[in-house]
């Protein structure tokens, strides 16, 4: 196009228009005029290709190139990290899921497994972190099993496949049941006890009760079908429907996590930390250590180091529940060259604005291999994070390819600078939400990353269905979307709630 006060373009058919100071355009081949409103709109280059930045180093790849325009149509679009950075977090991976759904709870609740050749301060009293992190994780365990539960019920009705598959009747002895029940709405089993009737009688971890002794209880909560059950006799009908069986043909291969180092290590704790500092100043005064007695210092457990570069204990090898995680990132370790609390062979973790953590090995050796090992882990998690990297080439892969999906589907998506509803396709894979312009699209327009998310049903005017995603800090994206029904919203809300609950985050 010739020079002019305003020119502009077109690619269409190859002909290009030359503007006037009146905003008439004239064709340079043909001829003919246009005015301004019937010129072919003008493709517009993506922010990131007016910046110049090369391919290489930008940080959101092809999201904002494959879609030219959308920092006008889509102003979600891009990776939104910001609540996963904020902290640090630990997973519960699909074995630790299958353990839990595989769990049978002793009838005295006793433990199991313990190490009869530890002395019995180091083997078996859990210190108060260690039962707070327990205590933690039990609880986020069992919401994972209703909230899967839940999201296979509601699959089924849309599936129009919900039907009554068991009808169990359940007696008494020795004044229990033998089963434990979590969530409303519905209320899912999620604890089988040992040698129980409802063991007996093929109650299942997963199950949905739709009613207990003829009563429907589908819509009812948890207080009520308790007080139900308890104030019949000693007999319970329950009709179930099963979900443990589905739930496990269509689980995702194990990702047991490689076990770069594990062994006993003595740990010591938090609260004697503190206690040792308060008094001389520093950690490493044996005589400090002696008064107070070093076997109520130090608590032997069962350490392993996984190639999420997370360091998890365990009270034994036999157990299957942690009762305490590090996350490495930050983290550098060292050896103590001195006795410390009365423990030789001691190395500590050491992060910036964090209270250090102090292990004791079986002799030096050991102590170094520990050492080395957690550095190197550590190196690779601040240079590269496992989780980052797979999400972001998740982000260039079509959604129809992805497996293992915790949900996925059409929902509308709140433009909160437009003021309307835009029709997305959604993926969500823990944790992790990605929206697309279609299923047919080979890269998302976006991800939020919903580490610390909390969901919840809404009321928007003139919409039914809604939901929204709430941020832990104001400061992140705020997130509103709209379901056909109103049985998808409750699938939606239960696997992203499910998804969610799989990161603990660590104080």
């Amino acid at each position: 196009a010739t020079a002019g006060a305003h020119t502009s373009s077109s690619a269409a058919a190859g002909h290009y228009f030359q503007s006037c100071s009146h905003h008439h355009f004239t064709c340079s081949q043909c001829g003919e005029s246009a005015d301004k409103h019937t010129v072919p709109a003008i493709l517009r280059r993506s922010r990131l290709e007016r910046t110049g930045i090369p391919y290489l180093y930008r940080k959101s790849m092809t999201i904002d190139d494959i879609y030219f325009g959308s920092d006008d149509d889509e102003e979600d679009a891009g990776v939104h990290t910001d609540s996963y950075r904020s902290a640090l977090w630990v997973y519960i991976g699909r074995k630790e899921e299958v353990a839990v759904w595989n769990h049978r709870n002793p009838l005295n609740g006793g433990q199991g497994g313990s190490d009869q050749s530890l002395p019995r301060s180091e083997s078996d009293e859990s210190t108060l972190s260690e039962r707070g992190f327990k205590k933690h994780y039990e609880a986020i365990t069992h919401r994972l099993i209703h909230r899967k539960a839940s999201v296979e019920m509601y699959k089924r009705i849309l599936n129009r496949t919900f039907a009554i598959e068991k009808v169990l009747t359940i007696v008494k002895s020795n004044g229990e049941f033998g089963f434990r029940i979590h969530g409303s709405r519905p209320v899912v089993v999620s604890a089988i006890e040992k040698d129980t009737p409802a063991e007996a009688n093929g109650l299942e971890v997963g199950d949905i009760i739709v009613s207990v002794n003829d009563a429907n209880v589908l819509e009812a909560s948890h207080s009520e079908v308790v007080k139900l059950a308890h104030t019949g006799s000693d007999t319970l009908k329950l009709e179930v429907i099963c979900t443990s069986k589905s739930l496990k043909r269509n689980q995702a291969p194990v990702d047991q996590h490689d076990v770069l180092m594990n062994g006993y290590l003595s740990r010591l704790t938090e609260k004697s930390v503190d206690r040792l500092e308060r008094a001389t100043g520093v950690v490493d005064t044996t005589a400090s250590a002696q008064s107070h007695g070093t076997n109520k210092l130090w608590r032997r457990r069962w350490f392993v180091l996984k190639s999420d570069y997370c360091l998890y204990w365990y009270k034994n090898p036999k157990s299957t529940e942690p009762v305490g995680a590090i996350s490495l990132h930050g983290y550098c370790a060292g050896v103590a060259n001195e006795t410390i609390a009365g423990q030789s062979h001691v190395f500590r973790l050491v992060r910036y604005a964090t209270p250090q953590k102090y292990f004791s090995a079986i002799d030096g050796e050991t102590a170094i291999q520990w050492v080395s090992t957690i550095n190197q882990s550590a190196t690779r998690i601040n240079q590269v994070d496992p989780y980052i990297d797979m999400t972001l080439h998740m982000i260039h892969k079509n959604p129809l390819s992805l497996k293992h999906l915790d949900c996925y589907g059409y929902l509308g998506k709140f433009s909160k600078r437009r003021k309307v509803w835009r029709h997305r396709y959604f993926v969500l894979k823990d944790a992790c939400l990605y929206f697309y312009a279609d299923p047919n699209s080979n890269t998302a327009l976006g991800v939020f990353y919903l580490h610390g998310y909390k969901v919840q049903s809404c009321l928007m005017i003139g919409k039914k269905h809604t939901l929204e995603v709430i941020p832990p800090d104001p400061k992140y994206k705020h997130i509103w979307l709209l379901s056909d029904s109103d049985a998808d919203k409750k699938r939606w809300l239960a696997a992203l709630e499910y998804s969610i609950d799989r990161w603990i985050r660590l104080r």
